[in-house]
C-alpha cells in the first residue's frame, strides 16, 4: 500500500515544482506567406502584413451620468455608518439599493443633472454625479436630521 502511494505522490511533486519554460520570442521579421494562385502556381509573398494600431479604450461620449453601479458610505441619524451601493438606470428614474438595512428598489424623478428619490416618512435623496464621471455626491434627510456622503462608480 506505501509503494502504491509513494510513486503517485512523488510524481505529482515533480510536476508542481517544475519551472515553467519561457514562451518562444517571436521574430521580429514577419514570416512570408505562400499565395496560391487561380492557375495553381504558387509564389512567396515578402509583403509584411501591415496591422492597424489597437484603438484606445474611450468613454462613450453619449453615456449616462447616472448609469452605473455606486457605493459610498455615509452616517444616518439613527443608523449610524451605512454603506449603500446604488444602481442605478440610464434615465436617472430607478434606483436598486442594497445595504446592511435592506434590499430595495425605488422610483424617482430625475432633471437631467440630479436624480431625487423619496422613502419611509418624509425621507428624501438627491443624488448629483461629478463632471468628472467617476463620483457623485448624495444628500439625504429622514425625520431624525441630514447626511451627505461622496459615491464612487464602481461600474458603468
Amino acid at each position: 500500500m506505501k509503494r502504491t502511494f509513494t510513486l503517485p505522490l512523488a510524481v505529482a511533486l515533480l510536476f508542481v515544482t517544475a519551472h515553467r519554460l519561457p514562451a518562444p520570442e517571436q521574430s521580429a521579421k514577419p514570416k512570408p506567406k505562400r499565395i496560391v494562385k487561380a492557375n495553381g502556381n504558387s509564389e512567396s509573398s515578402t509583403k509584411a502584413k501591415t496591422s492597424s494600431p489597437t484603438p484606445q479604450r474611450q468613454a462613450a461620449p453619449n453615456r449616462s451620468p447616472f448609469e452605473g453601479t455606486w457605493v459610498g458610505t455615509t452616517s444616518i441619524p439613527g443608523a449610524g455608518d451605512v454603506t449603500f451601493t446604488f444602481v442605478i438606470n440610464a434615465e436617472g428614474t430607478i434606483e436598486h439599493e442594497t445595504s446592511r438595512l435592506g434590499t430595495f428598489t425605488r422610483t424617482g424623478t430625475c432633471d437631467g443633472k440630479t436624480m431625487t428619490w423619496h422613502f419611509g416618512l418624509g425621507g428624501s435623496t438627491t443624488f448629483t454625479p461629478n463632471s468628472d464621471g467617476k463620483t457623485a455626491v448624495l444628500v439625504g434627510n429622514n425625520l431624525l436630521g441630514q447626511w451627505s456622503a461622496v459615491f464612487r462608480r464602481t461600474s458603468p
